[in-house]
């Protein structure tokens, strides 16, 4: 996972002066629960998913991120809005390491 996100984003850095980044909810398993509308069987784990968003958001290039796929009224128990969260405070850890 950790070398596809650094091959995306120097290739990114090599088109565009800034990333932004959308996170789709439905790419976790289905197992993490029922808040993302098309989460599927084999997706990722909500670990590798805040490890994702963490090293993105070191890249000095990228400056937002944003949430998409999330049905608060269909999750269970709140963990997908919980990994919502949980995924933006990741990213926000990243970006404060920016340059360090």
């Amino acid at each position: 996972m950790e070398s596809t996100i650094h091959q995306a984003l120097e290739t990114l850095n090599e088109e565009v002066d800034t990333i932004y980044l959308t996170v789709d909810m439905d790419v976790l398993d289905i197992t993490n629960g029922a808040g993302a509308p098309v989460a599927a069987p084999g997706g990722m784990y909500t670990a590798e998913l805040f490890d994702a968003v963490q090293l993105a958001g070191q890249h000095t290039k990228v400056r937002a991120m944003d949430i998409v796929c999330l049905d608060p009224r269909k999750d269970i128990g709140e963990m997908h809005v919980k990994a919502a969260a949980h995924t933006i405070l990741s990213f926000l850890t990243g970006y404060c390491q920016q340059g360090k």
